[in-house]
């Protein structure tokens, strides 16, 4: 995953293990703890920096990742079955319903020029996760999964 990220041009960085005092976090910790049931299932986790200033990625970087993925796991010579997983919510504090409609239309409706275009003023906040459901949804289209 990592060399196909770098030779699509992402800037990535990697660990191999988390300090223990901060753990996971809740965006990986809300998945292994509802979705899987705390099951010990092989992952490779990729976080956005969705939220802290000034390096946050673009829509349109998010839904080129998220086609990225898709070719990395479409290339990858193993047969093990592979899920490609988000977390994070629509807008929440502060409710944007027609945000959260368009969102949501988008991915219906695979429309990738919407998804790649969302204004970057309506990713601030807590609005800044919809950049995982862009990220997601372009690799999960092209999976043929939506």
């Amino acid at each position: 995953m990592i060399n196909h990220l770098m030779d699509n041009e992402f800037d990535i960085c990697h660990t191999k293990k988390l300090r223990m005092e901060r753990g996971e976090g809740h965006a990986f910790g809300l998945v292994h703890r509802r979705l899987m049931h705390n099951s010990i299932v092989p992952i490779v986790p990729i976080a956005l920096n969705t939220y802290p200033p000034p390096n946050q990625p673009r829509p349109k970087q998010c839904y080129n990742l998220g086609r990225s993925i898709r070719d990395a796991v479409e290339n990858w010579e193993s047969d093990a079955r592979v899920r490609i997983l988000g977390s994070g919510g629509l807008s929440h504090f502060t409710i944007d319903e027609e945000l959260d409609r368009g969102m949501l239309r988008s991915v219906k409706e695979h429309d990738a020029d919407a998804l790649s275009s969302i204004p970057l003023e309506k990713l601030n906040a807590s609005n800044s996760e919809i950049r995982n459901w862009i990220t997601i949804a372009s690799g999960a289209e092209y999976l043929n999964l939506l």
